[in-house]
Parts: C-alpha cells; sequence; structure tokens
C-alpha cells in the first residue's frame, strides 16, 4: 500500500531521511512509514519500496463526488496507517456524510471500540441514525 501511494523510490538516504523527519515529528505512527523503509525494523522486508518498479496509479486528488447522506467515514485518532486529518479531508469533501472518530490506537476502530462498533452496526441498519459527526471516547 505505502509502495503504491508514496510512489518509486530510487534513493534510499532521501528516502530514510523523509522517514526520520516524519518519526520526530509524528511518533505515534511513524514507525508504519519506517517498517516500509527499512529491513532492519521490517517483519515483512518492506524495505522493498526502495526501486519500486511502478509509477503512481492513483495519486492523491479531490474528490468528484455529490451528496452522500449514506456514507460513514470511520477512524481512529490515532491510525498509523491512514492518519487522522485524512479522514477529515475525505469527510469535508463529502457533503452529507457522517464521521465516526474512535480515540483508539490502530487501523480500525471498528475493533477498538465498543462505541464505534455500535455507531457503525446503527449506520448499517438505518444510516439517518447516526449524527453527522461521533466521537467516540476510548
Amino acid at each position: 500500500m505505502l509502495c503504491a501511494d508514496f510512489g518509486p523510490q530510487r534513493d534510499y538516504a532521501a528516502f530514510t531521511a523523509a522517514a526520520e523527519a516524519i518519526a520526530r515529528q509524528a511518533p505515534r505512527f511513524a514507525w508504519r512509514f519506517w517498517d516500509a523503509t527499512s529491513t532492519e525494523h521490517s517483519t515483512a522486508g518492506v524495505g522493498d519500496c526502495v526501486g519500486w518498479p511502478y509509477e503512481v496509479r492513483n495519486p492523491p486528488h479531490r474528490l468528484q463526488v455529490g451528496s452522500h447522506p449514506n456514507v460513514l467515514v470511520a477512524t481512529s485518532a490515532y491510525d498509523s496507517q491512514t492518519p487522522l486529518i485524512n479522514a477529515l479531508a475525505v469527510w469535508l469533501q463529502i457533503p452529507e456524510a457522517r464521521l465516526l472518530i474512535a480515540d483508539a490506537d490502530g487501523h480500525q476502530s471498528l475493533i477498538f471500540s465498543r462505541c464505534a462498533f455500535e455507531t457503525m452496526a446503527r449506520f448499517l441498519a438505518d444510516p439517518t441514525s447516526v449524527p453527522t459527526t461521533t466521537l467516540c471516547p476510548n
């Protein structure tokens, strides 16, 4: 996922320098980025992003969608793979969408927060039953 999103890397020193800068600025999620840059810290050897042979196929862009009251953007506040700011950016681009933020670590708020689980279940049963924004305490 990171290699495809981040693009081809042909300069290992520049790539690891970027990872170290991110780790200093955002230590709660930077370890995932670091995993993708270094086989020293990686459990799966995903340091293979260096020299990734493909160009980015889906570069970031503004969404081109209309109003969707049946969309729920759900995220954990401390998601190492998709930071909160990304979820907010998506939510703000979909008029009438709902937003759920769980005060939790991890990539899936559904399994780390009972409140998130219950809110998502209600939303699936009846999207209108969920307010525009829901903040779930941990």
